[in-house]
């Protein structure tokens, strides 16, 4: 009887840690965006850069473009030129410097890509759109 219980156990154990794995695998994977950016407006080459630290420091990695970007979070996408990916990473405007950087996901950037420095990496403008989702007519 004994036996039989902690195998039962754990199977428990492996079914439960599986479950929970799946929903963070899940999480991760909303990140990440596949295909070209075809209706790319504008696009500008991104500098990726790192420093030493704990792996759950935050902030470690990050692309630099060398001009600000004042827009929203859905006018861009970061692009990974080799592997085809766009990610929806989050700009951090650095207005003194007259630049900006976007924040390289730890887990990215040392599990899944650990030579992401080594690719080339573009900032992606994408066109402005109305809320009937046609294009905005172009201005200022």
């Amino acid at each position: 009887m004994g036996m039989t219980r902690r195998l039962v156990l754990i199977a428990c154990s492996v079914v439960i840690l599986g479950a929970a794995g799946s929903f963070a695998v899940a999480r991760w994977l909303t990140d990440l965006r596949y295909g070209a950016p075809a209706d790319c407006v504008e696009s500008i080459d991104l500098q990726p850069f790192s420093r030493g630290g704990w792996p759950w420091s935050e902030h470690r990695h990050w692309l630099e473009m060398p001009v600000l970007y004042k827009g929203g979070p859905d006018g861009y996408v970061i692009h990974n030129r080799r592997t085809g990916e766009t990610f929806r990473w989050s700009a951090r405007p650095d207005e003194g410097h007259g630049r900006t950087r976007f924040p390289v996901l730890t887990r990215y950037a040392e599990i899944r890509n650990r030579h992401w420095q080594d690719d080339p990496w573009s900032f992606c403008r994408l066109p402005a759109t109305t809320p009937s989702g046609e294009d905005a007519p172009a201005g200022p």
